[in-house]
């Protein structure tokens, strides 16, 4: 079970909500006054406040996407990150067919996750769903990049780096990544972009696009490399 994104106009929302779709029904929960109420706008079922509020906090880990609803205005969302061990990760990502207003929540919440956890990259299906999509930030003056059904098209010279994943929390390796790659994808206003990347740039899009394609970075270390690294030593 998990909860999946629903979107409500401005009109249903008088103050700050939370909302939640799970199998059909809907969830509309009012998190500003703090007293459990639970509003249920198209139920298919009704059950009382307290059994409800009891389910939802024994389902809350599997919580993908929570919408934060203030004065109608949609905010970006942190979405929950798979980890090792989850079958999606091995998955093939689909193609994207259209560019539509969910496709740019997604990339929206992606990035929002991504500077959440401290990622250079990050996967859609790093976020449980299944479309060819990743976003990259170098956290230089160029920003977060989207890219769109990436194409790598030709790979140039390796390079051995320290590398970790966002779905591998404290795992850190040596990988082989080419030197240089040439990208061809489309960003999130439709265009079709070709990009030459080298170095960082080029390990990050190298990574993510294994992603896409059900790979991860932990098959592909150099023997003996793997390290443990609790979050006080990452700070340190």
């Amino acid at each position: 079970l998990s909860f999946t994104e629903i979107y409500i106009s401005e009109e249903k929302a008088p103050a700050d909500y939370a909302l939640l779709r799970l199998r059909g029904l809907h969830f509309l929960i009012n998190i500003t006054n703090g007293d459990g109420d639970v509003f249920l706008p198209r139920p298919k079922r009704q059950q009382s406040t307290k059994s409800l509020l009891y389910f939802l906090l024994n389902l809350l880990y599997n919580i993908e996407k929570v919408l934060i609803i203030r004065r109608g205005e949609l905010i970006m969302a942190i979405r929950t990150i798979r980890e090792n061990g989850d079958e999606i990760l091995k998955k093939k990502s689909r193609e994207v067919e259209k560019i539509d207003d969910r496709l740019q929540i997604l990339i929206d919440d992606m990035i929002e996750t991504m500077h959440k956890y401290e990622g250079v990259g990050l996967a859609a299906v790093q976020v449980g769903i299944l479309k060819r999509v990743l976003v990259i930030d170098l956290y230089d003056d160029k920003g977060p990049i989207a890219m769109i059904n990436p194409v790598i098209l030709k790979e140039k010279g390796e390079q051995e780096v320290d590398e970790g994943c966002l779905s591998f929390p404290n795992q850190f390796a040596k990988v082989i990544r080419p030197a240089e790659v040439t990208v061809e994808y489309t960003d999130r206003e439709g265009k079709k972009v070709k990009v030459k990347a080298k170095e960082l740039f080029a390990q990050a899009i190298s990574h993510e696009v294994d992603h896409l394609n059900g790979e991860v970075f932990i098959d592909k270390i150099i023997p003996g490399t793997l390290e443990y690294v609790t979050p006080e030593e990452k700070k340190n």
